[in-house]
């Protein structure tokens, strides 16, 4: 089948199983997903309903064995369970293909060894994150230390909270109100070393596969500023999500409430 009768046709015969579990990583923390593609990158922007947690993703042209986009950028909308429920069964060293037809352009093909699933695209075209640039550099663990950190905290029933000690390093602690639980995280060599902030322990939760894509994970903090978490999806390109802290949230529905003024509340920030 020639390559002139699709809008783009990209696979991955080795990156495939990872590329999965980062996609069970979507699936559970998203909706929805935009799915970019054009000739130099398939980037993936992604945000919850709440837009309380979101992500930016880039899997870079020369890390696939077959790409071919044509002219343009090519933005589809797709359900997360869906993708992912498409890819659950690829396997190590599985072909894994993304592919559109140009005369079925309301449908996204997921092909994986001898199936494939064509899932519909969505009309909702709102879903771009433009992630924020003003962090410091960023502390550096490996990826199972921090899924240890979720395992030991019990992230997924607690809120956690970050904060910067008198010893320059970040520390994790869970709040259930009746036990104090501490991991180390790392040492903290930027500017921000009051940084304190509570958070949601399944949104950081939802991350605990990591080590399955990415051998370290870089965490970025800034008191003004959503919670960066970022990886590598195998050897295909980079992931960062961004996580609000508690006090973002609640500043956010007062605004959405009408509580407080947006303008105000920047001002404030400022």
């Amino acid at each position: 089948m020639s390559e002139k009768e699709f809008v783009f046709k990209i696979t991955t015969t080795t990156q495939g199983h990872k590329f999965k579990v980062c996609q069970e990583i979507f699936s559970k923390a998203f909706d929805t997903g935009r799915y970019e593609f054009n000739s130099k990158a398939m980037n993936i922007s992604l945000r919850n309903t709440a837009e309380t947690m979101m992500a930016d993703v880039e899997l870079l042209r020369e890390r696939f064995e077959d790409y071919y986009v044509s002219a343009g950028n090519h933005p589809v909308v797709i359900d997360m369970k869906e993708a992912f429920n498409a890819m659950r069964n690829v396997k190590r060293n599985i072909p894994l293909t993304f592919q559109m037809r140009i005369d079925n352009p309301k449908e996204l093909i997921i092909h994986r060894d001898v199936s494939s699933t064509e899932i519909k695209v969505q009309n909702v075209q709102s879903i771009r994150y433009t992630p924020p640039q003003e962090y410091d550099d960023p502390i550096v663990l490996k990826s199972t230390v921090y899924q240890q950190m979720c395992k030991d905290l019990n992230a997924n029933k607690n809120k956690i909270v970050l904060e910067v000690r008198e010893d320059g390093k970040l520390w994790a602690t869970n709040t259930n109100g009746i036990s104090k639980n501490n991991a180390v995280l790392g040492i903290y060599r930027g500017k921000h070393r009051d940084y304190r902030q509570t958070f949601n322990g399944a949104f950081l939760n939802h991350l605990c596969k990591l080590p399955t894509f990415s051998q370290q994970t870089q965490i970025y903090i800034h008191p003004d500023l959503p919670l960066r978490i970022g990886g590598t999806v195998a050897s295909l390109g980079t992931c960062n999500f961004y996580i609000m802290d508690q006090n973002m949230i609640e500043r956010k529905n007062k605004i959405a409430n009408g509580e407080i003024d947006e303008q105000e509340n920047s001002e404030e920030e400022d």
